[in-house]
C-alpha cells in the first residue's frame, strides 16, 4: 500500500477548497441581489477573500515543495 504524503495533501485541499471559496463568494454576490442584505454581502465578500489567501498559501507551499 503506498504511503499519502500529507504535505501534498494539504496542498491540494488548500488549492481546493480556495477555489471553492472564492468561486462561491463571487457566486453570492452575483447580479447585485444582496444589495438590500448588506451583511450577506459583506459575509459573502469576506469568504471570497479567505478564499484567494488559501489559495494562495496553497500555490506558495506547492512552488515550495
Amino acid at each position: 500500500m503506498a504511503e499519502v504524503d500529507p504535505y501534498g495533501l494539504g496542498t491540494f485541499l488548500a488549492l481546493l477548497l480556495g477555489l471553492l471559496m472564492f468561486a462561491g463568494g463571487m457566486y453570492a454576490r452575483r447580479g447585485g441581489q444582496l444589495r438590500t442584505r448588506q451583511g450577506a454581502a459583506v459575509l459573502a465578500g469576506l469568504v471570497a477573500v479567505i478564499g484567494v489567501v488559501v489559495f494562495g498559501v496553497g500555490v506558495y507551499a506547492l512552488v515550495m515543495a
